[in-house]
């Protein structure tokens, strides 16, 4: 594990190996190492205990923004003309399964009317049973909602006594599977991967080029792989040298190998979907600014400054003789 990345969350998994030493009778963090070497089935124990679980619906609301209007018609209309129907999508570290739903909720609420033949089936992965144990009860709190748009929330959820509960037909294409991504990536191939805020944030770099590696090999060509928008890949990583780096605000997208195939049908169609998902931002702080410049009060205001500029001009001649 790699200690930087817990800086947000350092207190709540110090709280916990805290809690743990006292039921141990343990006074202090060397008397803990100590009985690390002595118990090595603590190890395990240790491990669950830096667990961060972390996760809400629609988290980081730009990445599904982008999934909405780039990615997922991109990668439906390439399964459209190669004759498939099925959109193949892993997210690991998918805790209580709040970013698998998200992404269900999106696909058919929103984009599949527009590809009736085609069909999501994500692999959702988690280490933690007892977070999968909420995934597959599915029942919410309205806090975890908090950034999903209102039209999903209302359609997908039954009010229940248990809180807010996702409709079974959003649950059906989520697989639920448990499996630590240390031990690798569950068998392929995707056209998607998420992997935000989990191996390249907590794990240190040499887990993290082995996850990398095993992220890549489970991508088909021209795949995607999602990560969070502070997080970087380690050096060497086999991403390296593609055309593959976009980031919003929010997240980091990249690209697999175009050796055999590209995203979504040649070579020449990805690179313009990747100068278009890069040049979203750019495009959009100049929509802005033109919007704020026809603002009638900016119009207004830089008549004011006009005219200031004409009179201390008017002005500057006369001062001068004096």
């Amino acid at each position: 594990m790699r200690w930087p990345g817990f800086r947000r969350v350092r207190n709540q998994v110090c709280k916990r190996i805290g809690r743990r030493m006292g039921q141990l009778d343990l006074v202090g963090i060397d008397a803990y190492r100590a009985y690390l070497d002595t118990h090595p089935e603590e190890w395990t124990v240790l491990d669950g205990l830096t667990c961060i679980t972390i996760s809400r619906f629609y988290r980081d609301r730009q990445v599904f923004q982008q999934l909405e209007r780039l990615i997922l018609p991109a990668f439906a209309e390439s399964a459209v003309r190669r004759g498939g129907q099925i959109i193949d999508i892993c997210s690991l570290g998918c805790s209580s399964g709040e970013e698998p739903y998200s992404l269900s909720l999106l696909w058919h609420l929103r984009l599949q009317a527009r590809f009736p033949s085609v069909r999501l089936h994500i692999v959702a992965v988690d280490a933690d049973p007892q977070v999968l144990a909420r995934a597959r009860k599915a029942c919410y709190q309205p806090g975890s909602m908090k950034e999903l748009p209102d039209d999903l929330r209302e359609s997908g959820f039954r009010v229940t006594d248990q809180g807010l509960c996702l409709r079974p037909e959003y649950m059906q294409p989520v697989e639920l599977l448990e499996h630590d991504i240390r031990d690798g990536v569950p068998d392929g191939p995707y056209d998607i991967v998420f992997c935000r805020n989990l191996a390249f944030t907590y794990f240190d770099e040499s887990l993290q080029a082995a996850v990398a590696r095993a992220i890549y090999d489970a991508l088909r060509p021209g795949g995607l792989l999602l990560t969070g928008g502070h997080e970087h890949l380690p050096d060497g990583h086999p991403f390296e040298g593609r055309p593959a780096l976009v980031r919003s605000t929010s997240h980091r997208v990249r690209y697999s190998d175009s050796r055999h195939s590209a995203h979504p049908a040649t070579a020449r169609n990805r690179h313009q979907h990747f100068h278009w998902l890069f040049d979203l931002s750019v495009r959009g702080r100049a929509r802005r600014q033109r919007r704020l410049d026809d603002h009638p009060g900016m119009r207004h205001g830089r008549r004011l400054a006009a005219g200031k500029l004409v009179r201390r001009q008017a002005r500057a001649p006369a001062q001068h003789r004096g």
